[in-house]
């Protein structure tokens, strides 16, 4: 019992070590994808997103961890000979991978909490932040920018002083329907000016125009030019820039599994939906087993590259890990959406793949 509570503290204290590192290795890129998709934003909004963010990503964090911890802690135990000791000792190999099918299933709790129902909570107040932290980003005309774009508005400037901008192209696009795809919409308007000055009351942006030639675009194509020396001002508002996206809550990903039980039950999915809901039901239960798949897979890959050192064993877990990310991601979202497999069974693909890779190596490896 010792032995077995020592060797479930090391692996709780590895996957610990392995998450944090690659914690500290994501979360700075995920900042900077933050600040550049929601265009300057304060760090208050900054530590609201990131969570909101991290949470979609904590799955794979976590599970990759734990991976790298099995393969790490097995390793060990066979480059210091204590694997050859356990045996000896009349202690059967597979009693050795109880404390990890222990840790295996309370990861896998919380996992399927935070895929199930936090992460689709937080997906819709993910969107909502996005808009406000956009809309207040534009309020703030952030120092330095030189290139501003919301929606239907783009301005690019070659320089900037304060708040004046020069030689400046702004662009108004329309978004409306009848609005031409493939080309200059009809309805956009665009502006060329030597200097302007932006200036931000309440909901209002107050824009100071000098010698500037103005485009509206009466068909996809063709533009009616009017150029204008001296001063104007013209003062949109900025909610008029933000486009509203409504966010769609029939889609799965922003449904709790209780919900989409509930509207299964009830027949209130729509048909083009079905399969898109029961897919993602089972996917967050599959999820959750990702963990047992990693244990099968750890243990052998650590007791076999001992003799390779620990690098070489965590490129190989690593190896393993973005290959079943890649499959799960890909492989079971096509199956379920081209009605190939039942979303049950295209949910499951993968897991049950890994699983059995993983006994054979395991049963190779007690055998030895």
């Amino acid at each position: 019992m010792t032995l077995l509570l020592h060797l479930f503290f090391q692996l709780l204290a590895s996957t610990l070590f392995a998450v944090g590192a690659l914690a500290f290795v994501v979360f700075p890129a995920m900042a900077v994808s933050a600040v550049h998709k929601l265009g300057g934003v304060s760090l208050g909004e900054l530590l609201r997103f990131l969570p909101m963010t991290g949470i979609e990503l904590a799955p794979y964090l976590i599970s990759l961890g734990f991976l790298l911890a099995v393969v790490s802690t097995f390793g060990r135990l066979a480059a210091d000979k204590e694997w050859v000791a356990i045996q000896m000792a009349g202690i059967h190999p597979l009693r050795m991978m109880l404390p990890g099918l222990l840790l295996a299933a309370g990861l896998g709790a919380l996992t399927y909490k935070l895929a199930s129902d936090v992460s689709p909570r937080w997906k819709v107040q993910q969107r909502q932040l996005s808009a406000s932290a956009r809309a207040n980003s534009f309020r703030r005309l952030a120092p330095g920018r030189t290139e501003i774009e919301f929606d239907s508005f783009y301005l690019s400037a070659v320089e900037r002083e304060g708040n004046v901008f020069r030689d400046v192209q702004i662009q108004l696009r329309d978004t409306s329907e009848a609005s031409d795809e493939a080309g200059a919409r009809e309805g956009d308007m665009f502006l060329v000016a030597k200097e302007l000055e932006l200036t931000v009351e309440g909901d209002v942006l107050f824009v100071d125009l000098q010698d500037y030639t103005l485009v509206t675009e009466s068909s996809p194509g063709v533009g009616r030019e009017r150029h204008k020396q001296g001063g104007q001002r013209i003062a949109p508002r900025i909610s008029d820039f933000i486009e509203e996206r409504p966010i769609d809550t029939a889609r799965a990903k922003y449904r709790t599994s209780a919900q989409i039980r509930a509207a299964l039950s009830r027949g209130e999915v729509q048909p083009e939906k079905l399969l898109e809901n029961r897919f993602m039901l089972h996917s967050r239960i599959a999820v959750a087993f990702t963990y047992l798949v990693f244990l099968l897979i750890g243990v052998p890959t650590g007791l076999w590259l001992r003799s390779g050192g620990q690098l070489s064993g965590l490129g190989f877990a690593a190896l393993y890990a973005f290959s079943y990310y890649i499959l799960s991601l890909r492989l079971g979202g096509d199956l379920a959406q081209n009605g190939t497999l039942p979303p049950w069974l295209a949910a499951w693909t993968t897991n049950l793949i890994g699983m059995l890779i993983g006994a054979v190596l395991l049963f190779r490896t007690v055998r030895r």
